[in-house]
């Protein structure tokens, strides 16, 4: 991106501004209700009254929420238009909109990491003037753009200082479409976030307890109380008919967790950026004796395994060769076996473990032991997206 900033005029139509517009009223209406009420409601579903950067007052709060589900769509199906206008790659981050009211302001500051670039859209806008957004430029400059509903202001945020004088009318809708560049000196991911749609992560921190996830007795209910199917094999082990478990809205915490570990094993261990969606999840239960074959999944590019209770019972996974062996098949002589010099890997796995794995190697769970049924929930993972490169003859895309 070579200016600091662009406007655009009807990035998006006219009537689609309207829809949203009327979206988020819709949001402001509500959520003044069910506070009218005395009914508390989660701030990351129902949205937010006076955030710390445009605070409104009793009367005339402002309305805002970060990560809204249609905003962050919005945001990524508009990814590629915006990396045409300004000619730069990028990676979405998240979205944020407000509902400015009669006296409220955008205090002055520059944006954090995930807004290295960053978007201004207006939606729309009761009031006699169109409300400008103020930008002081390298030079010093004070500038001020106007925007009409359906206009975008693309900027450097990290780079300018912007804000807004107090606004002087019934409302104003403005969303935020916030992207790093991609490969760039910052290149976060999703805002830290596993998947787009969902809070910032400090508001989902207690969701998390030190690096074990510990289920609510709830959870753990509708894991173990669904279908099973039959033990698929004379060892037993019961597995669950449904093969979407975790789309269950009460396993949102612990699907949350599942991606987010999973995520942070592609990007900070594999070190790729290709993206990945899941495909299936399930749940196994083996009883004391019971043990779960050995077999592989196919269709699957990585498998996961979630131990929802576990106190006995390794898994084990073989490859067709030790990794000293892909290249040359020597019989080696071992003097202490480890992941490089030996086919067959046993883990011992706990409550509360996680467990990658690529989907072709053959695995399977040793005898449990316990007198407790050992429980997982398994999730796969299919690659999404273009892959090669078409001046190469080896481009493909995977939708």
């Amino acid at each position: 991106m070579n200016k600091d900033w662009i406007k655009v005029e009807n990035f998006i139509s006219k009537d689609t501004a309207k829809l949203l517009y009327q979206y988020i009223k819709f949001g402001n209406e509500r959520l003044s209700f069910l506070k009218s009420k005395g009914i508390t409601v989660a701030s990351d579903i129902y949205g937010m009254f006076n955030d710390p950067q445009s605070e409104g007052d009793l009367k005339s709060p402002v309305f805002a929420m970060y990560g809204d589900l249609i905003f962050d769509t919005l945001m990524v199906n508009n990814l590629e238009k915006i990396e045409n206008i300004i000619d730069t790659k990028l990676t979405p981050q998240y979205s944020f909109y407000r509902l400015y009211t009669e006296g409220t302001e955008l205090k002055r500051h520059t944006d954090r990491e995930s807004c290295e670039i960053s978007s201004t859209l207006c939606l729309g806008y009761d009031a006699d003037y169109s409300w400008p957004i103020w930008f002081k430029d390298r030079d010093g400059n004070e500038i001020s753009i106007e925007t009409e509903p359906g206009d975008m202001i693309i900027y450097k945020g990290c780079d300018l200082e912007h804000w807004r004088e107090p606004f002087k009318g019934n409302n104003h809708a403005q969303v935020f479409l916030h992207y790093n560049i991609k490969d760039g000196k910052y290149n976060n991911i999703k805002d830290g976030r596993p998947i787009f749609g969902i809070p910032h992560i400090s508001l989902t921190k207690d969701w998390f307890k030190g690096n074990i996830f510990v289920l609510t007795d709830e959870e753990k209910s509708v894991i173990v109380d669904g279908e099973f199917r039959k033990a698929l094999s004379k060892q037993g082990n019961a597995i669950s008919k449904s093969a979407e478990v975790l789309e269950d809205e009460k396993l949102l915490r612990l699907k949350t967790h599942i991606l987010t570990v999973f995520n942070d094993y592609v990007v900070n261990h594999l070190q790729i950026e290709n993206q990945f969606y899941l495909t299936q999840s399930w749940t196994a239960i083996n009883h004391k004796g019971d043990a779960h074959h050995s077999h592989i999944h196919p269709n699957t590019v990585f498998s996961c395994v979630y131990y929802v209770q576990a106190n006995s019972g390794d898994l084990q996974i073989k490859m067709p060769l030790s990794r000293i062996q892909e290249g040359y098949n020597i019989s080696y002589k071992i003097l202490q076996q480890n992941i490089f010099n030996c086919r067959t890997i046993n883990l011992s796995v706990k409550t509360g473990d996680v467990v990658i794995f690529p989907g072709w190697c053959e695995h399977k769970a040793l005898p449990n032991e316990d007198d407790s049924p050992r429980i997982i929930l398994g999730t796969n993972y299919f690659l999404t997206g273009t892959f090669g490169d078409y001046d190469n003859k080896d481009e493909i895309t995977i939708r």
